[in-house]
């Protein structure tokens, strides 16, 4: 493995750590906000001072934002866990993980040796089309060599789930396809992990909700640093407000009581 590849998978797998903190923010979150449903059209307090404002800020943006941070946080800790399970082999895919490989004979000859014609690109996306009703096709994979298929894949009426066919690049003929009936159970809640997090399954509606509540979390922990260190500040303040008022009171000698005088021979005379 390269070193790109793997400060990559590095920074990705810490990526997916994030996600159990923000859980259990989420969680720790509804604890201690008990009956959050109340605070969805509570007012934003202005004339109160900035630590009260960006309080009010901050329940309010994590009121509404329950939901997405509940999509995020989750789907983050599955990546994670798929991430161990990859470090591991394990798969949970029903997908067969072998490429499906043109036979040496199937492969036409040309006379002059050159590569043998293949299909279109429009004519793979027709034939894809008639193996599964409904396909918005968004990618095609084209022969890697003379003996691999042309792959095209995308959604069709269930948007959160990719759906592929390959297609022999000479014949026309479908050699393999994955489809949603193809998947079992578990595959329909992983598979759709995903493009929930990503918020790219729809159109640009979809992709400008996900942008928009992303910023307000981002929002969130500023507005929770400041909230934090104001407390922090204020709670400093007051602790040494308080130990300055229990602190013992140091004796000073009183400078205007006349010293004693020593007694010495010349003062006896």
């Amino acid at each position: 493995m390269k070193s790109w590849e793997i400060i990559a998978k590095v920074y990705l797998e810490f990526l997916h750590t994030l996600g159990l903190p923000l859980l259990a923010s989420l969680v720790t979150g509804l604890v201690v906000y008990k009956k959050f449903w109340r605070g969805f059209f509570k007012p934003v307090r202005f004339s109160q001072g900035p630590r009260i404002f960006w309080g009010d800020i901050h329940r309010l943006s994590g009121v509404w934002s329950i939901w997405f941070i509940a999509v995020i946080s989750i789907t983050g800790t599955w990546f994670l866990i798929q991430a161990i399970l990859g470090d591991n082999q394990i798969s949970i895919s029903s997908k067969s993980q072998v490429a499906s490989i043109i036979p040496h004979s199937a492969v036409p000859l040309t006379a002059d040796g050159s590569p043998a014609p293949i299909i279109s690109l429009e004519k793979a996306v027709a034939i894809a089309k008639e193996r599964i009703p409904g396909l918005e096709a968004s990618f095609i994979t084209p022969p890697f060599n003379a003996y691999s298929n042309l792959q095209v894949g995308g959604r069709s009426w269930y948007p959160l789930m990719f759906q592929t066919a390959e297609i022999n690049p000479y014949s026309g003929e479908i050699a393999a396809s994955h489809l949603l009936s193809d998947r079992n159970k578990l595959e329909f809640v992983t598979e759709s992990m995903r493009p929930l997090h990503t918020g790219d399954f729809g159109g640009i509606w979809i992709k400008l909700i996900w942008a928009f509540f992303g910023l307000v979390l981002s929002m969130m922990v500023l507005s929770g640093l400041l909230i934090w260190s104001k407390r922090t500040a204020l709670a400093t303040l007051n602790a040494l407000k308080r130990e300055g008022k229990t602190r013992p009171v140091a004796y000073t000698p009183d400078i205007h009581t006349s010293p004693v005088a020593t007694r010495t021979p010349e003062n006896s005379l």
